[in-house]
């Protein structure tokens, strides 16, 4: 009977790969490393099963699979260069070895980016012996040279491993990233020769950890939706059936803008319906003194292909015609500010528009973006004594969400800020300073502890408060665009530790059910940005 259901499961397996262009292994359906190996073989393409459609996820790998393997994701990840040429001098390995490649292009890479301990220490002797058995504690020494970062510091408890170990700290790095881990005994067995299946596990592991530390998170500010900011707006009322001449000229000449932004084409039947020179319509509109300037200028801005010059004249219009009207709604504002902000305006005129229309507003995602357009002004222009002290305002916000959308528009610059006195926010881990920090007085129960350069961070596993978070999603954009600012004005001390509190009050949401994928690859990628 059990051959009987194998056989028809390698026949569901082999009609699911002839669908999908994926390999399946007859010899882990039942393996506990069937996900990491279907993931390193199907998804990053770096390990290969055999000819008879097995993977031997219990055998032994050697030394030049296991660096092959290692290097194939380095390829993909970008942080090591294929190379032909090499200074590496063991007897045994030349071009004629099919791995030499692979392991001249990491021993390359390991002499350029790693200091701790040279590629001969790892493997001794005038012979590098590429088939034989590669062991757990030679991976992991080979691992380490590409995962540096680990968000945790906390000791090592195993049994069979001392802070004498020649790769103790290195150990430690791995153990905290979550990419190595002990077997039942608390034991690391460093000494015992790895196996294909748990390879790929720790190729699984390597790769989200390479991946997470490049901070891709930090590149751009995050704004909130806004209903109707994605549709192309008149800016102001019109009726359609009007027989004002130059309303009639500015709605047909929107229209045909959008028609062809829309399809790139104006069929030749429907000509008649659309304006045949929409952009010379609104010129001539702008220079006739069409009252709506704002419009006009919108769409010269977006489609008028102008000089920068005369973009930041109109650029400057809008914002002269929105400080007086009244007219324009949450949605045509954006709309304005997205486009406008993409000038050098006059920043008075800039942040007196901003201001009339968070005074206006009663929309919290709205108030979040005009402080988003504000700090993205002064960061577009470089003010950073601005910018550290309007983040330094908002950092005493904590989790007060009337605080986060509210805005100080008066800040004196000129002042010193301690970034580091958290002690007007509600911080869920405990923080010290690393001279006062004493392991066996603050972390009794081995809580999980973070050691940066003047500051100690303990998680201390208090229940989070929501109750002041009216927004989930909007909470979290607010932290990660306060992560951004803070990498922009170096207070990467202050930013780790924010991370740590906002993390942990992110995981306590809803809407972590959701997306704890994208949630927690944001912070993992962040926290180890600020660690390094």
């Amino acid at each position: 009977m059990k051959k009987i259901f194998a056989l028809i499961l390698i026949l569901i397996l082999l009609f699911t790969q002839t669908a999908f262009a994926e390999i399946y292994y007859n010899d882990v359906f039942v393996h506990w490393s069937r996900n990491d190996v279907n993931y390193a073989t199907n998804v990053l393409g770096v390990f290969k099963g055999y000819s008879d459609m097995s993977f031997k996820p219990d055998g032994n790998i050697s030394r030049s699979e296991f660096i092959t393997i290692l290097v194939r994701t380095g390829y993909k990840l970008g942080v090591i260069e294929e190379i032909y040429d090499s200074s590496m001098k063991y007897a045994d390995m030349s071009i004629d070895h099919w791995s030499y490649t692979f392991v001249i292009s990491f021993y390359e890479y390991m002499e350029k980016n790693f200091k701790n301990y040279r590629f001969e220490d790892v493997f001794r002797g005038s012979n590098f012996e590429p088939n034989k058995a590669i062991t757990r504690e030679e991976a992991i020494a080979l691992t380490a040279v590409l995962c540096r970062n680990s968000i945790y510091d906390n000791e090592l408890e195993f049994l069979d491993i001392d802070k004498n170990y020649k790769f103790y700290d290195e150990v430690k790095t791995l153990y905290n990233s979550g990419i190595v881990t002990g077997y039942d005994g608390n034991v690391l067995n460093l000494y015992n020769n790895i196996s294909r299946g748990e390879s790929a596990a720790l190729i699984r592991r390597i790769y989200d950890n390479i991946k997470e530390s490049f901070g891709n998170n930090l590149i751009s500010l995050k704004y909130m939706p806004v209903k109707g900011e994605d549709i192309l707006s008149l800016f102001g009322n019109y009726n359609m059936n009007t027989k004002d001449e130059q309303e009639k000229r500015y709605i047909k000449a929107k229209n045909t803008l959008e028609q062809i932004e829309f399809s790139g084409y104006i069929f030749p039947e429907e000509k008649h319906l659309y304006d045949s020179d929409p952009i010379g319509t609104l010129k001539s509109l702008k220079s006739a003194g069409f009252p709506n300037r704002s419009g006009v200028n919108f769409y010269l801005l977006k489609y008028g292909k102008l000089s920068n010059k005369e973009n930041m004249a109109l650029a400057n219009d809008i914002l002269n015609d929105l400080v007086g009207r009244k007219d324009l709604n949450d949605a045509d504002k954006m709309q304005l500010f997205n486009q406008i902000s993409k000038y050098n305006t006059t920043e008075t005129l800039y942040m007196t528009a901003l201001k009339k229309w968070h005074e206006s507003t009663t929309n919290d995602n709205v108030k979040f973006n005009i402080k988003v357009f504000r700090y993205s002004y002064y960061i577009k222009n470089g003010n950073k004594n601005f910018v550290r002290a309007m983040i330094y305002e908002d950092l005493k916000s904590g989790t007060d969400f009337n605080k986060i959308t509210a805005i100080t528009w008066d800040i004196n610059e000129t002042l010193s800020f301690d970034f580091l006195d958290m002690s007007q926010v509600k911080m869920y881990f405990n923080v010290y300073n690393t001279l006062d920090y004493n392991p066996l007085t603050y972390n009794p129960n081995n809580s999980k502890v973070s050691i940066l350069k003047n500051i100690v961070i303990v998680d201390e596993n208090e229940a989070v408060d929501l109750s002041q978070i009216k927004s989930e999603d909007l909470y979290y954009r607010y932290s990660l665009n306060k992560a951004y600012i803070l990498k922009y004005v170096g207070e990467k001390e202050r930013a780790f530790a924010d991370m740590m509190n906002d993390y942990k009050i992110v995981k306590s949401m809803n809407m972590y059910k959701v997306k704890k994928l994208d949630i927690d690859s944001n912070y993992n990628s962040i926290l180890k940005y600020f660690k390094k």
